[in-house]
């Protein structure tokens, strides 16, 4: 499963290296199904990596667009807290599920400036790398903008 996850190898690719390299005669199938008892025996472990980042003082959580063969766009949204992290897949950016896997967080929410997290019922703080940021691309586009670099350039002085 290493193969397939770190480098996108094939299901059909690791039955036939097994086949090769332990003259075992395992097909495709063979190799879906252990991904799948895989998944089932690790469920668990999330879970509890779950509980411990949901049960503690600071959640540092973000979301991503990615795109899934024969599926199309879908998310990847990333819940850490500096020592944990948990990765759940979503088919949209809709963020209605935060609210219940969210309920019994009390801790310091840190995130982007994405509204889906600002109904959340706990103490929030929005992320200084997403800010600066969205700095740097403001002053791109515009250049000429005096009082946002010097926003900017007081804020960066503060942050160092």
């Amino acid at each position: 499963m290493y193969e397939h996850v770190a480098h996108r190898t094939s299901l059909p690719n690791i039955a036939d290296t097994i086949r090769e390299c332990f003259n075992m005669p395992i097909g495709h199938p063979q190799v879906h199904a252990f991904k799948q008892l895989l998944a089932d025996y690790y469920q668990g472990t999330y879970k509890r990596l779950l509980e411990k980042i949901v049960g503690g003082a600071l959640l540092h959580v973000d979301e991503t667009e990615v795109r899934v063969r024969r599926v199309g766009k879908g998310y990847v949204w990333v819940f850490t807290n500096l020592e944990e992290v948990v990765y759940l897949y979503r088919p949209s950016r809709e963020g209605d599920f935060l609210h219940d896997l969210l309920k019994d967080f009390r801790g310091v929410l840190i995130s982007d400036f994405y509204a889906a997290y600002d109904s959340l019922h706990c103490p929030q703080q929005k992320c200084l790398v997403h800010l600066l940021r969205d700095f740097n691309q403001d002053i791109v586009g515009n250049p000429w903008d005096e009082d946002l670099k010097s926003l900017a350039s007081a804020f960066g002085s503060q942050l160092r």
